[in-house]
């Protein structure tokens, strides 16, 4: 994470895959996936973070899927694609009500109705 603020992103995936090999069964193993789609969004590579992103929904311990969609589907919306930004973020909605990231899909939902 230092070198995720550091802006080292880089190093920053190499250490978050190091981390996933390591200790694959760890509840933090999900937190390290979305960090590497992270790191790939705000590089603007957006097409990889949705790969990234989508990789943290095989976790079924892992909190870290709504957050993985809500970015997710900010990265569709990056790339021009709003219909599977749309169908990305009524699955927030639909699976995460609860989720504070659910709040925020509501509000990017109206604006792209619009």
């Amino acid at each position: 994470l230092r070198y995720f603020q550091k802006n080292e992103y880089n190093y920053a995936i190499r250490e978050f895959r190091s981390f996933q090999r390591q200790c694959a069964d760890s509840e933090m193993a999900d937190d390290a996936q979305y960090w590497i789609g992270e790191c790939h969004y705000v590089q603007d590579d957006f097409n990889r973070a949705i790969l990234e992103f989508n990789d943290v929904l095989s976790y079924r311990k892992g909190d870290r899927v709504p957050a993985a969609l809500l970015r997710q589907a900010q990265a569709f919306v990056k790339i021009g694609d709003p219909t599977d930004a749309r169908l990305v973020l009524q699955k927030l909605v639909k699976d995460h009500p609860s989720a504070d990231q659910a709040a925020k899909a509501y509000g990017i939902l109206d604006t792209l109705r619009r």
